[in-house]
């Protein structure tokens, strides 16, 4: 979600006021916008990882990216793959762009990769069932209070992706998913992760919760993060 992120607040310092589309006005105003950010820098404290997870997420809020977006909501209630979604056309003003055209053309400042790129895709509060996902970054996406039930992945990236008291149930990840410094804060977790989890938040409970866990009370929804399957091993090394 954009509004989390520094560089938002930034860019409202810098001028912008959310009238204009925030895509239409970075691209408008990017050199300069940078420049108040190099001049800025020592007072204002914000990092390279704020500044890519920016670029990943307001592309989505682009005119191309929102109805992108849109199809993305239409795959997922008809439980279509995220592979296909590659190859579906999209009539836009009357011309015909593909997904992997539309981030070619508005992804400049971000590197390209082989796989299905969704980096930055905001899906909250979403319910996936059954799906079979194979080679999608969702890199810096937010995919809070989501449940993902009975799904497979497979060589799907997720470093620094947002997993907050979503729900992952009956899920396998498989040995070549990777996961870097997530955010599982609150979760459910009951899935089979064969991939090294390296990294994540996640929450311990507290004194009185750690009291309602023995009394088989605990709260709902979650306040820690609760990891049913053994195979999600956290390495911090």
């Amino acid at each position: 979600m954009l509004v989390k992120n520094r560089i938002t607040s930034l860019l409202y310092e810098y001028g912008y006021d959310g009238r204009d589309n925030i895509y239409e006005y970075l691209k408008e105003n990017r050199d300069d916008f940078f420049t108040f950010l190099n001049n800025y820098k020592i007072r204002k404290k914000y990092s390279q990882e704020d500044m890519k997870a920016f670029e990943y997420k307001v592309r989505w809020a682009s005119h191309y990216g929102m109805w992108f977006r849109l199809y993305i909501d239409i795959f997922i209630v008809k439980g279509l793959d995220f592979e296909s979604f590659n190859k579906v056309p999209i009539n836009f003003g009357g011309s015909i762009i593909y997904l992997p055209d539309f981030l070619d053309d508005i992804s400049k400042h971000v590197d390209s990769i082989e796989k299905t790129d969704v980096r930055g895709l905001s899906l909250i509060d979403y319910t996936m069932k059954d799906f079979v996902i194979d080679n999608v970054d969702f890199s810096y996406s937010t995919l809070d209070y989501s449940r993902f039930e009975g799904c497979v992945f497979k060589n799907c990236n997720f470093y620094k992706t947002s997993f907050r008291r979503s729900e992952l149930v009956n899920c396998h990840f498989d040995e070549y998913c990777s996961f870097f410094n997530n955010d599982f804060s609150k979760a459910l977790i009951d899935s089979d992760f064969i991939c090294k989890v390296q990294y994540p938040i996640i929450k311990k409970p507290g004194f009185f919760e750690s009291i309602k866990i023995k009394l088989n009370a605990e709260s709902k929804p979650l306040n820690y993060t609760k990891i049913v399957n053994d195979t999600f091993k956290p390495t911090y090394f």
